[in-house]
């Protein structure tokens, strides 16, 4: 049970280290991009695990969960108020009201200038927000994929961004390597706390050390790279490649030449500067025929091109790795794994899912005059329950897909947390019948449906 409790204890450090490595490159960004750097970015990230800690210490208390959101974001409040003191203003007492005075001017100007107070509150936001939400998330196998998935392609686009409008990432290399060996480290150990690796077998000891000695392996000959390939090395590789490309035109002009033809034609002398006289007129051309809005956004264009190709080949090998890699361990009898096969395709749909659910649940603020009956307070019972059952299985790592029925996802469920099956078949059968048919529940039925979703809940919290 120890051992087991420091695993999560890792898993939770390792996913939670990777959103931070994310957040902070768009953060850095922005602090740079719009109020220029003044305000340090690092000491910001400490919302993040201010938020996670205070959101597990609330959790304590048995209150309304509407009374605990707002609580935690009154100590936001007050700690991002204490940032801009202690950031910007340490000279002030700890409750001047300067303070606020400048927090009420920077929001007044917030159209002609934007101020640095206004970038602490605003990036204060998203990471209380991740905080928090990591406090309500089990650090199970799929939330770890799915972080570094998500991870890679949003710390990829900012550094991308970055890189077209001229902007250097502070310690972006430092930023890297931290997030590979969180996600390396990670991914192991969320997937050994279910019991199914080799961190969980009897050679687990000689398989940690080979994780460690890769992820040192991996970061020492990430730095060695990084040392070697300079402009000038790539300046000389790519001499070396039009050189070998000149040639080959050259061989293919002589066999060509070699050919009989109809008519001989004189050969075309090459031009001395030929090359730069060309190229010049081509500039001159694109100048009078493309203003410069215009090749800006060509070039925008091209580089965002080559970046999506570029993310797309990535992509393709590390799909075929882990094939090949599945193949390998099949049958062996010491790893077990299991096809993830479009999950990151499946978490932006969930993503989006989630967004469309909150703009209804706005929609239903404003409530409309409809010819429509209204919905018996009994069938409203049941989709409600039903629905966290959905809310749970996500968190759990097995949201429901789109075209996958009830009792498909039942199977689902059963098979990963057998201990459930009664309750959760007991909540399904009474959903589908009342969904799908025309009786309604009976007080009995309710009363036992509520008490297999108390079960459930239970069992989560063992």
């Amino acid at each position: 049970m120890l051992k087991r409790d420091r695993y999560q204890i890792v898993s939770y450090i390792t996913i939670m280290g990777m959103e931070v490595c994310w957040l902070y490159t768009w953060l850095d960004f922005f602090n740079q991009k719009t109020i220029s750097a003044a305000v340090a970015t690092l000491p910001l990230l400490l919302f993040y695990p201010l938020a996670f800690i205070s959101s597990l210490l609330l959790q304590r208390l048995s209150w309304h969960k509407t009374i605990l959101d707002i609580l935690h974001w009154v100590i936001w409040a007050v700690l991002a108020l204490l940032f801009v003191k202690l950031l910007l203003y340490p000279a002030l007492a700890p409750f001047d009201s300067l303070l606020i005075k400048e927090i009420g001017q920077a929001f007044i100007q917030i159209f002609r200038a934007f101020q640095p107070e206004l970038f602490i509150l605003f990036s204060s936001i998203p990471l209380w927000w991740f905080g928090q939400r990591m406090s309500h998330a089990e650090a199970n196998f799929p939330l770890a994929v799915s972080e570094f998935q998500f991870g890679i392609a949003l710390m990829a686009g900012a550094l991308f961004v970055a890189s077209q409008v001229e902007i250097t990432i502070a310690g972006s290399t430092a930023v890297i390597i931290t997030f590979a060996c969180c996600g390396l480290l990670g991914l192991a150990i969320a997937h050994a706390r279910e019991g199914k690796s080799w961190l969980s077998g009897i050679s687990r000891g000689n398989w940690q050390v080979l994780l460690f000695v890769s992820i040192v392996l991996v970061i020492l000959i990430g730095l060695l790279i990084s040392f070697l390939v300079t402009p000038d090395v790539v300046q000389v590789l790519l001499n070396i490649l039009k050189w070998i490309g000149n040639l080959i035109t050259r061989i293919l002009n002589f066999l060509a030449n070699l050919l009989p033809g109809e008519e001989t034609v004189a050969p075309i002398e090459e031009i001395p500067g030929g090359g730069e006289i060309i190229n010049d007129t081509i500039d001159e051309i694109s100048k009078h025929f493309l203003s410069d809005t215009a090749r800006n956004v060509s070039k925008v264009a091209f580089g965002t091109g080559m970046f999506i190709a570029i993310m797309l080949a990535l992509w393709r090998i590390s799909s075929q790795i882990v094939s090949w890699l599945r193949h390998r361990t099949r049958g062996t009898g010491v790893t077990e794994t299991r096809s993830l096969s479009g999950a990151f395709r499946d978490d932006i749909r969930n993503f989006l899912r989630r967004i469309w659910q909150k703009l209804l649940r706005l929609h239903s603020l404003f409530p409309v005059k409809s010819n429509f009956k209204a919905v018996s307070p009994e069938i409203a019972t049941v989709h409600q329950i039903y629905h966290q059952l959905l809310q749970w299985a996500e968190r759990k790592g097995y949201p429901r897909q789109v075209a996958q029925t009830p009792h498909e996802l039942l199977l689902v469920l059963t098979h990963a947390i057998p201990e459930t099956q009664n309750d959760l078949t007991l909540v399904t059968n009474l959903y589908t019948s009342i969904r799908y048919g025309a009786s309604l529940p009976t007080e009995e039925e309710l009363a036992q449906m509520k008490q297999s979703w108390e079960n459930i809940k239970r069992g989560e919290n063992k």
